[in-house]
């Protein structure tokens, strides 16, 4: 199993994406995507498209150094795997 530290601390830049997965999310067709789907799947895809989602964002909206951006996501992802609660907020708002 790969482990890596946690972020030191979270980068701001990144501590803002889970109100813009929300907003975007409302508008586009996602939500109507969860609703055929049963009760039981909707927050396991909701979490992945999260997770793209914040990975694209990433990659193409935000300002700074985007490779430590994406490394301080992985690194928090990996904490959520190794069933840790994470640091970052996009992260937190789907283990709770």
């Amino acid at each position: 199993m790969v482990t890596q530290a946690r972020p030191a601390a979270a980068p701001g830049a990144l501590d803002a994406l889970s109100v813009t997965l929300r907003r975007r999310e409302r508008a586009e067709n996602f939500p109507v995507a969860l609703r055929v789907l049963p009760a039981a799947l909707r927050a396991d895809l909701r979490a992945v498209y999260d997770v793209a989602r914040t990975i694209d964002t990433i990659g193409d909206e935000l300002d700074g150094n985007r490779i430590a951006l994406l490394d301080a996501y992985e690194a928090d992802l990996l904490t959520i795997w190794s069933g840790r609660q994470p640091v970052l907020a996009v992260n937190r708002a789907r283990s709770e």
